[in-house]
């Protein structure tokens, strides 16, 4: 047997098991958080290293591997199986590495993930575990029914972490919303997927499911229920309102969970269709109108949003909008390079507006105890900075950035054909977005902050995780030919048995790049190795700055203390009726005259006013209990009847809505 065959499965089981573990029996390490965080750090390590593995058996062929089959109809079957090929691992690889730094940005975080957040110990980290794999499983599955069950799972783990999976207390409301849309969005895949299952004879496997059973109406209703998932308009509203999610999780669940599987069912049932139907062309009627209404309507949320988290997941949102605006076009290039862009930015804002907060957050008092507050030095503040401004730079799409010449390729291609409208909406929408990114960076910046100076090594752990992914933005950015090898291959000319082809350009593209990233930083070493002090030239005794300034200010403040302040030694004095005479109240001055009121609006229309609600409450023929106004209350209370049914019987509601699109897509 292919030792990759036996890799696979293993990968992705490995971080389920642990998750589980971690959720139920954290716990028990309360007292050894620091083996906790270790055994974290080392499960990621192998996670990716397991990954990493599965490149080299992708190369040489597509490992696949069953577990166990299960048939609910005589006729049909539903396999536990995986299968790894380029389309998958395009997005699983990345999503170990960003598992990998989320793990170690939150253990070197500062406070604690757990401890700052009065989080359940090993709660998080099981539930990111959970969440890693489930991904994993959703990417890698072979059978379409799994898939869809992986892909809901990632809901509810959405749900756990910003509800009770945490805290141990009842979910809020925005959490629960946020579970109700997303089990929405999965009752509209999971439709047509039963459909093309059951005109395949029951075979769930996508390998062997006939081209001919995909239709253009199904893939359009999964890219519904894809864009329900992704807070497209119009549910852009439930991303940013999950306050209580911490920022390292969020960027893992938005950048390598849901975000990536949206794009990747569409493209696997694309892939399974060929050439038989343009799916991308039937659909743009309805990509291209959400996703420019999308931009414009999370920038604004972005804008109206004064929460870092609430911002980045916005912008994320509004991000992939520009995707769905490129997959509309056909442009798929485009569509890869500003998902490539959006892989990299998202985390930047995530994790930089989390760092940003801190500073400005007061650190939780444990019992009667005040907590000492945080060192951070002046430098760390200004890398933060720069980080947030970078992540804002890749997430508009500014020059030299990764997303730069395909979103001015798609902005484009909307202008020459003939789509001005969503183009002026999409530009609108950009621009606020650009604002609003800013209003977060200068509200941090007006904020009184709550750390003070000094030097904390372990403190630049997190904000070096994050310069992980602008590092690549700003190699990649000076080279957009960098991956156009294995780009140019998605979606379109991916088929199940497609093996990956190695650009030759690959290797010898994006050195100018690397050469201006390496020189940058040798010069920031530079200066903080030679530039502390900066002495003056001597005037009346000689100026100090730096280093040199700030120990004096620590002399003088520790000498205060022994100083005798000459202001306490002054008499209090006596009192003299000479410096009074000024002092006393002001004597109120006599009361003028009452001054008639003036005519109000009111006054000159108030016989116009009532002539007008007369004839209104003419029409309104419910007052008069009319044949009409007695059918409208009815009408009217029918539909009461039916929101109060559907918000009562949630799940009865979709799964009628389930059967009734089952019902009429088989019977087309």
């Amino acid at each position: 047997m292919n030792p990759f065959d036996i890799l696979l499965p293993i990968s992705i089981i490995l971080p389920l098991i642990v998750g589980v573990a971690f959720f139920f029996f954290g716990w028990l390490f309360e007292t050894e958080q620091a083996a906790l965080a270790s055994l974290a750090v080392l499960v990621s390590m192998v996670t990716l290293a397991g990954q990493i593995a599965l490149g080299f058996g992708v190369a040489s062929g597509n490992p696949s591997a069953t577990l166990f089959s299960w048939s609910p109809l005589p006729e049909a079957k539903v396999q536990f199986a995986f299968r790894a090929d380029i389309l998958s691992y395009f997005f699983t690889l990345p999503l170990a590495i960003l598992g990998f730094l989320v793990i170690i940005y939150l253990v070197a975080r500062q406070p604690s993930a757990e401890e700052g957040e009065a989080i359940t110990g090993g709660r998080l980290y099981g539930l990111l575990f959970l969440v890693e794999g489930s991904a994993l499983a959703a990417f890698y599955s072979s059978d379409l029914i799994w898939l869809y069950g992986w892909l809901e799972a990632l809901g509810l783990w959405l749900y756990l972490l910003a509800g009770p999976g945490l805290r141990g207390a009842s979910s809020s409301r925005s959490s629960f919303y946020a579970y109700v849309v997303s089990v929405a969005g999965g009752f509209v895949i999971l439709a047509p997927l039963l459909v093309i299952v059951s005109r395949n004879g029951g075979i769930t496997q996508y390998t062997a499911i006939s081209p001919s059973s995909i239709e253009t109406l199904f893939f359009v209703l999964v890219w519904v229920g894809a864009m329900i998932k992704t807070a497209q308009f119009p549910f852009q509203a439930w991303s940013g309102s999950l306050k209580n999610l911490p920022g390292g999780a969020f960027a893992l669940l938005m950048a390598g969970g849901i975000l990536p599987l949206a794009l990747y069912l569409p493209a696997r049932l694309n892939s399974i269709a060929g050439d038989r139907l343009d799916l991308f062309k039937a659909a743009s009627p309805l990509l291209l109108p959400v996703g420019a209404i999308s931009v414009l309507a999370c920038g604004w949320m972005v804008a109206k949003e004064a929460d870092l988290i609430g911002k980045a997941a916005y912008a994320a949102s509004a991000q992939f909008g520009f995707v769905i605006i490129a997959l509309g076009l056909k442009q798929f290039n485009a569509a890869a390079w500003q998902f490539f862009a959006l892989s990299l930015s998202v985390p930047i804002l995530f994790l930089c507006g989390d760092l940003l907060q801190i500073e400005n957050t007061p650190l939780l008092k444990k019992g009667r105890e005040t907590p000492k507050p945080l060192e951070r030095s002046p430098r760390y503040r200004g890398a933060l900075i720069a980080l947030y401004l970078l992540g804002m730079a890749v997430a508009v799409g500014l020059p030299l950035t990764p997303a730069y010449i395909s979103r001015y390729t798609t902005l484009e291609n909307l202008a020459t054909q003939g789509y001005g409208f969503y183009l002026l909406v999409a530009l609108i929408g950009l621009m606020i977005l650009a604002i609003g990114l800013s209003n977060g960076l200068i509200t941090f910046l007006t904020v009184e902050r709550q750390t003070v100076d000094g030097r904390n090594l372990v403190a630049w752990i997190p904000p070096g995780m994050a310069s992980v992914f602008g590092l690549f933005a700003i190699i990649s950015g000076f080279s957009p030919s960098l991956a156009s090898g294995w780009v140019e291959q998605l979606p379109t000319k991916m088929s199940a048995e497609t093996t990956p082809t190695v650009n030759a350009n690959f290797i010898s593209t994006g050195w100018l790049g690397l050469i201006v990233v390496i020189g940058a930083l040798v010069l920031f070493g530079i200066y903080l190795k030679f530039g502390s002090v900066h002495a003056s030239p001597a005037y009346q005794g000689g100026l100090l700055f730096g280093a040199e300034e700030e120990e004096a200010q620590r002399r003088r403040e520790s000498k205060k203390k022994s100083l005798k302040i000459y202001k306490e030694s002054i008499p209090a004095g006596f009192d003299d009726d000479f410096f009074k005479i000024g002092t006393e109240a002001i004597k109120p001055t006599a009361p003028r005259g009452e001054i008639p009121p003036r005519l109000s609006i009111n006054d000159y229309f108030s016989s116009f006013q009532q002539t007008a609600r007369y004839i209104i409450r003419i029409f309104d023929t419910g007052f008069l209990g009319g044949w009409f106004g007695g059918i409208g209350l009815k009408i009217l209370g029918f539909i009461v009847w039916v929101l109060e049914w559907m918000t009562e019987k949630f799940y009865a509601a979709l799964a009628a809505l389930v059967v009734i699109l089952f019902i009429f897509l088989l019977t087309r």
